[in-house]
């Protein structure tokens, strides 16, 4: 099942993640699409907020940020190289290790030895600034049947 939603401002991105992080499991990977200031790092915030994680910074320029959450998390931006492997950033030992591990820009990527989590698309609206079009893609049958069980009725702030 893929799902669509519409956001209207940060605090409503913010909040899909929160509400997103319920389908969260150990291992996970997440994929996020999208253009530059689209809300990735707003979502992710979201995510981690109810994790119970506080401050959230972008890691464009670490790279790979860790959040010691109650599921632990690691956040990479790869925004800033060419092309990477999934294993060459030491990505695959967090998911072994059961870590979540969100991933922005993963077009950067040559590859990802397995696909169990979500792939999120981020879409603006040329018309307002802060439409934002968030599409949740189940990338395998686990998690399919994990995100029936998020809400959709009762995200929004």
């Amino acid at each position: 099942m893929t799902f669509s939603i519409t956001t209207t401002s940060s605090e409503e991105t913010e909040s899909f993640g929160a509400a997103f992080a319920k389908v969260l499991t150990p291992g996970s990977i997440i994929l996020l699409n999208g253009t530059l200031g689209m809300g990735k790092t707003t979502f992710v915030r979201g995510m981690l907020k109810a994790l119970e994680w506080r401050e959230v910074r972008s890691p464009s320029f670490t790279l790979v940020n860790e959040y010691y959450s109650t599921i632990p998390v690691a956040h990479a931006d790869l925004y800033r190289l060419k092309k990477v492997d999934f294993r060459e950033l030491g990505l695959d030992e967090y998911s072994d290790d059961g870590w979540v591990v969100v991933i922005e820009w993963p077009d950067r990527l040559t590859s990802v030895p397995k696909l169990e989590g979500f792939s999120v698309l981020f879409k603006g609206n040329e018309n307002d600034a802060f439409l934002r079009t968030i599409e949740v893609h189940p990338l395998d049958d686990v998690s399919r049947d994990i995100c029936d069980s998020l809400d959709l009725e009762n995200w929004r702030p």
